[in-house]
């Protein structure tokens, strides 16, 4: 089955508008001195009001394996989940920047009233 042909079997089955197209170009040869590995993946995202429920996993899995049963369904996340973890670093800095900050200021105001 050619790619052009799953493509249009996957806007079938969907029955909405098409996606928009989007590609990301390697941005980096090393990082911190290792080369950087490249995984080729294929990643969808489904917008539903059912999103995290089962119902809808089962769903997708059924519309999936009716194409092709040999395609794996892997790393099932609600955007919700994706968000918060690309967050998480951003978050602890900021956390160790304000611990940093109050204690400069508590260094400070004890220096002024010592």
């Amino acid at each position: 089955m050619s790619l052009r042909t799953q493509e249009t079997n996957v806007r079938t089955a969907c029955k909405k508008k098409s996606a928009r197209r989007r590609i990301y170009p390697l941005q980096m040869k090393d990082f911190d001195g290792n080369s950087v590995a490249v995984q080729r993946t294929i990643s969808y995202i489904v917008r539903s009001h059912r999103a995290g429920s089962q119902g809808l996993l089962a769903d997708v899995q059924r519309a999936v394996w009716s194409l092709n049963s040999s395609l794996p369904l892997a790393d099932v996340r609600t955007f919700q989940e994706i968000f918060d973890k690309s967050l998480a670093r951003t978050s602890f800095t900021l956390a160790m920047v304000a611990i940093a900050g109050a204690m400069a200021l508590l260094i400070g105001w004890w220096e002024f009233t010592a």
